[in-house]
């Protein structure tokens, strides 16, 4: 019987989130439907909850992860261990708080992330399949990780201590809030897609604050626009390099986002991907917007590969090349 008991409870306590922070967890264990703190649903059908339904004082992990929205915003958190365990949430705000670090990597349903002024040195968001906002402005974040973010749209990191930006491997990022970043040397937003600049984004701020800046890569029909409006906003263009090539400086391949041509695009499932140099040995792939791998085809010294996905569904796709340890990748669309 002793033991049985003992079984029992060490099985309740394994059930129970471990979260160190008591400001932390006084907050999870406030929310209520009379307060914003959590929700269930989908925007913009969501519902205030509870989320210690049990009434033990405690976070279990069957609670935490029926809630998809977290609001935590100015609550004195200073360390957010025990997040990890709300699996589903779809929108994580923590802004205005003491955090030095986030761990994120088991939210892969996240689509969106806040945790402006707060006292991060850095940030992964890595791997999150569905993330498409990141606000992460009036930090000292110096290396902001987006790897494998297919969806990210739109990334907000002014008054931050970042050297360089890449967004070329974002297919569908459009816009970019970086002002204020002084030790910033390089931007690529080279990726296919038309950056929103100016009053089309969401603080129209401008790149002002910027001084170390010295080179933007850019998609060949924006460079006129991107140059008029970092002139606009006073800033002196004569000391930016702006191009269009952005080499990855690798001898085994000599091939950038511009470089790789995708045609026809839109196409019905029959394309052609052609490169600038012949690539000695690589591969192509054919992922789903959501990171399913849906198709595969080698590349021995050849400068062109031609594929054939008729059982595709019309939608968004990306198309990936890698070779020598690098990848780039092109965004298509199927009719």
């Amino acid at each position: 019987y002793v033991i049985f008991n003992f079984l029992v409870c060490f099985l309740l306590q394994a059930q129970i989130v471990n979260i160190p922070d008591p400001v932390f967890k006084a907050k999870l264990l406030n929310a209520s439907v009379n307060n914003i703190t959590a929700s269930i649903g989908i925007y913009p059908n969501l519902t205030n909850t509870t989320i210690d339904t049990n009434g033990d004082g405690q976070i279990q992990y069957s609670e935490a992860e029926v809630i998809t929205y977290l609001y935590l915003v100015n609550s004195g958190i200073n360390d957010l261990t025990g997040i990890e365990a709300f699996t589903n949430l779809i929108e994580l705000g923590c802004s205005i708080n003491n955090l030095t670090s986030i761990n994120v990597s088991q939210l892969t349903h996240l689509t969106g992330i806040g945790c402006f002024q707060n006292q991060l040195t850095s940030l992964d968001v890595s791997n999150l399949p569905n993330l498409s906002i990141v606000s992460c402005q009036n930090n000292q974040i110096s290396t902001l990780n987006i790897v494998n973010t297919p969806m990210l749209e739109k990334v907000f990191c002014s008054n931050n201590q970042l050297t360089s930006l890449d967004f070329s491997n974002n297919p569908l990022f459009n816009e970019l809030d970086c002002m204020n970043n002084p030790n910033l040397t390089s931007i690529n937003i080279s990726n296919g897609t038309t950056q929103l600049l100016g009053p089309q984004t969401y603080y129209n701020q401008c790149w002002t604050g910027c001084p170390s800046l010295s080179r933007i890569c850019a998609d060949s029909f924006e460079l006129s626009a991107l140059q008029t409006y970092l002139s606009d906003c006073g800033i002196a263009t004569a000391g930016i390099t702006f191009t269009t090539s952005c080499a990855l400086n690798t001898p085994d391949l000599i091939v950038t986002v511009n470089e790789i041509k995708l045609y026809p695009n839109p196409n019905q499932g029959l394309f052609t991907v052609s490169f600038a140099s012949p690539i000695d040995f690589g591969t192509v792939e054919v992922y789903s917007m959501v990171g399913q791998r849906l198709a595969e085809v080698s590349v021995h010294n050849a400068d062109q590969v031609t594929i054939q996905l008729p059982h595709l569904a019309a939608g968004c796709y990306l198309v990936k090349v890698s070779s020598n340890g690098q990848t780039v990748q092109k965004r298509m669309i199927i009719e």
